[in-house]
């Protein structure tokens, strides 16, 4: 880690601060944590832009075009040798090539009705939000917390490196909002956001949880709980829980 409020990696999305590693899940004693640590590993999150298009379009056209051009000027007996310095609100009644007369009763091309099936979303961008690349020690479990420096957030995705490359390992994460401090040791508060039996793919290879879904609202933090009973999650020490290890 750094000295409190070092700057590992920043832009302007999303902060992540060292945290502790977890011996035992839950269990109610304090010598089960150790402080501070920073979990090697990374974040996916998204962004959605307020002032984006609709996910979907409208279901009418805004506005329907006029079946006549305006009757409110004549039009002129011939076409103008030059071109006028404004266009004339209605055609001329001697085109100087073929056009038809008047325009059409229908637009060329009509609106659909309906929107299509599978209307794409709104843009965004994907965040990458890299901790320690260290591999200096490991536990059973690890906490950390991040805020949404600018904006809502919405993590997707929590990667993680193991001490072992090992098969059919259950993993489990909880989050909470805010900060994670008072509730290391009990699960008061945590909501199970993932539970499955994957394979972890070692110290070389990043292992990935891609069904993690959590906003977080801008201005504030959200805490995670990263944990596997029977394989170590590689951390590095920092060097005070709470420091601003990397934003980005």
């Amino acid at each position: 880690g750094g000295s409190e409020g070092f700057l590992y990696s920043s832009n302007e999305y999303t902060e992540f601060f060292a945290g502790c590693g977890v011996e035992t899940k839950f269990s109610g004693d304090y010598e089960d944590i150790y402080a501070p640590r920073v979990l090697r590993g990374a974040l996916h999150f998204e962004v959605a832009e307020t002032d984006m298009p609709s996910q979907a379009p409208s279901l009418q056209p805004t506005a329907e075009p006029s079946n006549q051009p305006s009757t409110s000027l004549s039009p002129s007996s011939s076409p103008t040798q030059m071109p006028s310095s404004s266009p004339s609100a209605r055609p001329s009644s001697s085109p100087s090539s073929l056009p038809s007369y008047q325009p059409s009763h229908s637009p060329s091309v009509e609106p659909s009705v309906s929107p299509s099936s599978s209307p794409s979303s709104s843009p965004s961008w994907e965040g990458l939000l890299l901790s320690t690349a260290s591999n200096e020690f490991a536990g059973n479990g690890a906490m950390f917390f991040v805020k949404a420096t600018t904006t809502k957030i919405s993590v997707t995705t929590i990667g993680f490196y193991t001490e072992h490359a090992s098969q059919n390992q259950l993993v489990e994460v909880f989050s909470r909002p805010g900060k994670y401090e008072g509730h290391e040791v009990n699960s008061t508060g945590w909501t199970q956001i993932h539970s499955d039996t994957i394979d972890l793919l070692g110290q070389d290879v990043m292992t990935h949880l891609f069904d993690i879904d959590v906003d977080i609202a801008f201005g504030d933090y959200q805490s995670f709980f990263v944990w596997s009973a029977n394989e170590k999650i590689m951390y590095t020490v920092g060097t005070n829980e709470e420091d601003l290890y990397s934003s980005n």
